[in-house]
């Protein structure tokens, strides 16, 4: 089955409450299927899930929360938490309204949360051990795992310690785990010369300017200098809404791009010290409108002099404007004497 295009728009402050009303009904609604009326967990005035429960995943500090749309209309919602230094993310929420069930919406969802966070090797989330449905929708079509069964007696250190002493048998939860296969990068052959990491996004986030490189016609690399933006761990850069770079993206979004940083000489020296750094990883073009104009600003404000009215160009030239996403799934860099 072809899945459902589904895009992952940001959580907006306004639609806060009806995310959280969604997810409350939604949760409900699974209950009610899977037991009636007659679990207690339903009855008028309760909820399956509370409140605070959804508040504490939204805020959470690493979190990410985007509503599910299709064609503009919302679907559903998730959020994930995301350690990018252990490469671990965990899906604290996903749900799907009720009336959307049985659509592919899910399965669609998931897919768009693992595209927009490749860097990430393991996933895990939890359910309630009654939630079937859940249960199939995680194994049989997202391929996670499970692993572990959390009860009254055993459970993990995410649950706080104020709803620990209050479990019962009816909080029974699986843990499901998936780990996500990528293909290697080579090693440095010249190790010695590697940078560690930190160096490197040091000077990734210094840098000027850029080469992007893509799989262009004819089987060509295409590799453009560029203006850039490392924010959050991404790349982003600002093209035009049609050409060569645009056409390669849509036929294969993997790229890479390299930076350099000043050559300089040591005192006694007639050879120059360089350092580079290459990323490799998944380039796409940013829907969202918030964070296209967003991302707009940011690179503005790297680039443009102070006193410059920003505002002003951005409102003129940011509608013939595209704004690329890089997310780094591979980073090396390295320090070269050129003698």
């Amino acid at each position: 089955m072809k899945l459902p295009e589904v895009m992952l728009v940001p959580l907006q402050p306004e639609d806060r409450e009806q995310f959280i009303l969604d997810n409350q009904c939604a949760f409900k609604y699974g209950a009610q299927q899977e037991f009636g009326m007659r679990d207690n967990r339903c009855e008028e005035g309760e909820e399956v899930i509370s409140r605070s429960t959804i508040e504490r995943s939204i805020d959470g500090e690493t979190a990410e929360t985007y509503r599910i749309v299709l064609d503009g209309q919302k679907v559903g919602g998730v959020v994930i938490s995301i350690n990018r230094k252990e490469a671990k993310g965990d899906l604290e929420l996903l749900f799907i309204l009720p009336e959307c069930h049985s659509k592919g919406f899910g399965q669609a969802a998931w897919k768009a949360v693992e595209t927009l966070h490749p860097e990430i090797r393991v996933w895990e989330t939890i359910t309630p051990y009654f939630e079937k449905r859940n249960i199939h929708f995680y194994v049989n079509r997202c391929g996670f795992q499970v692993v572990e069964f959390w009860n009254k007696y055993r459970h993990g250190p995410e649950v706080p310690e104020e709803e620990a002493g209050h479990w019962s048998e009816d909080d029974e939860m699986l843990v499901f785990r998936k780990v996500v296969e990528r293909p290697p990068f080579r090693p440095m052959r010249r190790f010695k010369q590697a940078l560690p990491e930190e160096a490197c996004f040091q000077i990734l986030g210094n840098a000027y300017r850029g080469f992007l490189s893509v799989h262009g016609d004819g089987g060509y690399p295409y590799s453009v200098p560029i203006n850039f933006v490392l924010e959050d761990g991404k790349l982003y850069f600002h093209c035009a809404r049609e050409g060569h770079k645009l056409d390669a993206i849509r036929a294969c979004d993997k790229a890479c791009f390299t930076v350099l940083d000043e050559p300089v000489k040591e005192p006694g020296d007639w050879w120059y010290h360089v350092k580079s750094v290459i990323c490799f990883g998944r380039i796409g073009i940013v829907a969202d409108e918030r964070e296209r104009m967003d991302k707009l600003r940011s690179l503005a404000g790297k680039y443009f002099p102070a006193g410059y009215d920003t505002e002003t160009d951005i409102l003129r030239n940011g509608p013939r404007a595209e704004i690329l996403t890089f997310t780094i799934e591979h980073i090396s860099g390295k320090a070269v004497r050129e003698k």
